[in-house]
């Protein structure tokens, strides 16, 4: 019996689904995959801190309708809870010790996939590697047809 493939949403694919011209193949599996994909709480601070740094104003308001109506609704939001902490502590310093550093957002969304079985789908799969190499870290990205 195979386990169903449950995908962790990086922001860069979330953003894609509110572009006048989106990628059509994250569009295409976005759609398929709606019901085996979430998002963590780190990628809600990334889309609440995007929307908030702007000035009032229409696009402002969509971003944040989407956010709310749409994004909120649609995908299950994992928590960063103990768990996860304990995982990034490992990703830091394993990190720190092969001279790859990578940035708190990342070793969040990392940590976040790593606890919970999860494939990270991203734009930024280069942004991920080095914890791939170290971890048994599953990455894909959407952009590239498959």
């Amino acid at each position: 019996m195979a386990l169903r493939k449950v995908y962790l949403l990086d922001t860069n694919i979330i953003s894609e689904a509110i572009k006048p011209i989106a990628n059509e193949e994250v569009s295409s599996r976005l759609e398929m995959t709606t019901f085996s994909s979430v998002i963590s709480a780190t990628v809600l601070y990334e889309l609440l801190k995007g929307i908030n740094v702007l000035p009032e104003g229409a696009r402002k308001t969509k971003l944040d309708k989407f956010v709310n109506d749409y994004v909120r609704t649609t995908y299950p939001i994992l928590p960063y809870d103990e768990h996860c902490a304990s995982i990034q502590a490992e990703i830091y310093s394993r990190m720190q010790k092969n001279g790859t550093p990578v940035s708190m957002s990342d070793s969040q969304i990392a940590a976040t996939a790593l606890a919970n079985n999860l494939i990270i789908v991203t734009r930024n799969a280069k942004d991920f590697e080095p914890i791939q190499k170290e971890f048994s870290l599953c990455v894909e990205n959407w952009f590239e047809a498959c």
